[in-house]
């Protein structure tokens, strides 16, 4: 059930988050990072975003590829048993 709750939750962790793939070197991800947090603080894309109604709530990107990382790795037999979890709730809410 716990692995239930981390395949079927990440999605809304990681929202529209912006991803690398493999093998992008770490100083990019860094300036990428810095670039975005700054973008967060900047009070005109604040009050835009206030104006659209948008909700901001970012997660570190650290703390976002550790979370990622945890659901990716979990063992292939528990990602199936989630998945069997997941069927017996759907059966019973039809």
């Amino acid at each position: 059930e716990k692995a239930f709750l981390q395949i079927y939750t990440i999605g809304t962790e990681i929202g529209r988050a912006l991803a690398f793939p493999p093998g992008v070197p770490a100083e990019r991800v860094t300036l990428w990072r810095a670039a975005f947090a700054q973008m967060l603080g900047d009070p005109d894309f604040r009050q835009a975003a206030h104006k659209a109604n948008m909700r901001i709530n970012p997660l570190d990107g650290a703390e976002l590829a550790t979370q990622v990382a945890a659901v990716v790795s979990l063992p292939k037999d528990t990602v199936a048993e989630a998945a069997t979890f997941y069927d017996r709730l759907l059966a019973e809410v039809r």
